[in-house]
């Protein structure tokens, strides 16, 4: 039977009516929320309301969750915004919404409209490691999805930074060396980059991450008449420090005035291994001490020592005969992981006041010692005049395996030589001079080591004397302040004099170089008159030649400082290039003592604060 399509009109309608009195809508719901990046929501109040769409748009680096929405003009959206690893939310616009944290809501929906969000790189985090005195790592997270991770660095009088060195995949560090300039001076940063764009860490200065390992002697008790000498290995490993107990002014054998500390270095740190006591010896300014390039062998020169060299008879008595201020070497060598005393070398002269030992040279592998005075002229100069001779000869002392044995005697054509002997590394090459020669003016000695018939002899090659002396009535002790490279084919002489009386001498500085076989003078500069602090002069093993002038200021802001105290004390490290100082870097430090140039370019500097009256400290860079 067929039905009346009236009826069917009226309850259809009366059907709409009872839906809509209950709420109901074609979604199941009124007032919908964006939640769900796969689904979308359409939002209204009637079946017959515009539907409103929402869209969205994102750069690189992120998501917005819901990427869509419709919703019913008025409505309330919410969207969330999701930064991928290594991002961060820029801006998020459009809509005219409002940002709450990670959220975009949208109050009241007015019209199709679309929500674009900016995402950016992070920074990045760089950490900065030192795994050496002159080495450093840096590293940083990997993430995924960033195309290179790149390393800029900032030199010195650079605004700019420029890359170093680029990485992709999952490489996390960057491991490199620094010389002491660059750590004085340079910057380093991590820049994080993908298709669009790059972000960087904040920047670390090398300066600022540096440590240096020192050893700290805090316990002696130094006071401003305490002695103290230092020696350090050439390959850094090995330290020793000299120096004599406060109060101790007339030391003997059972007081133990004169102590040496030993200290080995390992993993960066500087350990005390051991402590030698020494008896019956003084330290005074003219001891001296040496080592071979690992420290297994350690040569310290006692030139106050005086020697008991025969007998005389006074009278009905036999008394000694006493050289005084003779000298002595005690020869020092390392067995079983602690050193022990193996020799005494004693002079062949028997004259007082040689002081031999003063002037000491041990090979690069601790198998020849070369041995003789010393001869300052400042104090021989001095008034009244300190007594003072000179052996005339340098001895030579072989490590053999019954002992050490003399096994030969250098000389030249004046009784004065013999001081201030220097070898090279492979102690192929020796220097040394006569403070006296013919004009009074001073010579250096140049000898090589030749093979004789049965065995090597020291064979004198050439000799130099000031190229520029416009006083000859002067007293210039030549060759005093000479420095020879480690390998042997490079010497600097310093021209020089420091007696107040010798006004208006001309100093020079002086270069020689072995060339095809001989030596040649290279240059001869003049420089300011008294300019230049003889006992900071320095020379590599590859014959680069270094100053230390100390001073109060730095002309510049290349500094290392490694001084815990107020005031302000500076060494201004300066290369000698092109007949001038170039400045390097200065450190900031206490009073200095002495200064080691090691056969691979580090330095090992020995300071001490007098304001403590008890810190000697020996920073290794």
């Amino acid at each position: 039977m067929q039905g009346n399509p009236a009826v069917t009109t009226i309850l259809s309608f009366g059907l709409l009516l009872m839906l809509s009195a209950c709420g109901g809508s074609e979604n199941g719901s009124a007032n919908s929320v964006a939640s769900s990046s796969t689904s979308s929501s359409s939002l209204s109040s009637s079946s017959s309301a515009a539907r409103l769409e929402v869209t969205t748009a994102t750069s690189l680096g992120g998501a917005i969750s819901p990427s869509s929405a419709t919703a019913l003009e008025g409505d309330r959206l919410q969207f969330e915004v999701i930064p991928a690893e290594g991002y961060q939310l820029g801006e998020v616009s459009g809509c005219a919404g409002v940002r709450e944290d990670l959220n975009y809501v949208i109050d009241s929906l007015t019209g199709n409209c679309e929500v674009t969000a900016q995402f950016v790189i992070s920074e990045p985090s760089l950490e900065m490691v030192q795994t050496a005195p002159r080495a450093f790592s840096l590293q940083w997270q990997n993430l995924e999805g960033f195309q290179e991770y790149r390393i800029e660095r900032q030199a010195e009088q650079e605004t700019d930074f420029t890359p170093v060195q680029t990485f992709t995949g999952t490489i996390d560090h960057y491991a490199f060396n620094a010389s002491l300039r660059e750590i004085s001076t340079e910057r380093y940063r991590l820049a994080l980059c993908d298709a669009q764009a790059c972000a960087h860490s904040q920047a670390i200065a090398l300066a600022a991450i540096a440590q240096w390992p020192t050893i700290s002697v805090e316990e002696i008790g130094f006071s401003p008449e305490t002695q103290e000498f230092s020696a350090v290995s050439g390959d850094g490993n090995t330290a020793f420090l000299l120096y004599q107990q406060p109060d101790c002014v007339e030391p003997g054998a059972d007081n133990n005035c004169t102590h040496v500390h030993i200290y080995t270095l390992t993993d960066a740190q500087w350990e005390k291994t051991q402590q030698l006591a020494v008896p019956d010896i003084a330290v005074t300014p003219f001891n001296t001490i040496e080592t071979s390039y690992d420290g297994s062998v350690l040569a310290i020169g006692f030139t106050e020592y005086d020697q008991v060299v025969g007998e005389y008879r006074f009278g009905p008595f036999v008394r000694d005969e006493i050289a005084e201020s003779m000298g002595k070497v005690h020869v020092y060598e390392k067995s079983g992981g602690s050193w022990q005393l193996e020799e005494i070398l004693y002079s062949q002269s028997t004259e007082s006041y040689i002081r031999f030992g003063g002037s000491l040279a041990v090979s690069r592998d601790g198998t020849l010692i070369l041995a003789s005075s010393i001869y300052d002229y400042f104090y021989v100069e001095w008034t009244p005049a300190f007594p003072w001779n000179s052996s005339g000869m340098v001895e030579a002392w072989q490590r053999t395996d019954t002992g050490w044995q003399l096994t030969e005697t250098v000389t030249s054509e004046y009784d004065t030589f013999g001081p201030d002997v220097a070898i090279s590394a492979d102690a192929s090459v020796m220097i040394s001079r006569s403070p006296y020669n013919e004009n009074n003016q001073g010579e250096l000695h140049f000898f090589a080591q030749q093979q004789g018939s049965d065995e090597k002899t020291w064979v004198e090659v050439s000799s130099a004397t000031a190229p520029i002396n416009p006083n000859p009535s002067t007293y210039r002790p030549y060759g005093q302040y000479s420095y020879l490279s480690g390998d042997g084919k490079s010497v600097f002489i310093l021209n020089t004099t420091a007696l107040p009386r010798n006004t208006g001498a001309v100093e020079s500085l002086d270069e020689y170089h072995f060339n095809e076989g001989q030596w040649e003078l290279i240059s001869s500069d003049i420089i300011e008159e008294n300019s230049l602090s003889e006992r900071r002069l320095r020379v590599s093993q590859t014959g680069e030649l270094y100053y230390f002038a100390h001073g109060h200021s730095c002309p510049s802001d290349r500094v290392i400082d490694i001084s815990h105290a107020t005031g302000e004390t500076y060494s201004n490290w300066q290369i000698w290039e092109n007949g001038e100082w170039v400045h390097q870097l200065c450190v900031r430090h206490h009073s200095l003592v002495d200064i080691h140039l090691l056969e691979d370019g580090r330095f090992a500097m020995t300071t001490r604060a007098e304001e403590l009256d008890m810190d000697l400290k020996l920073t290794l860079f």
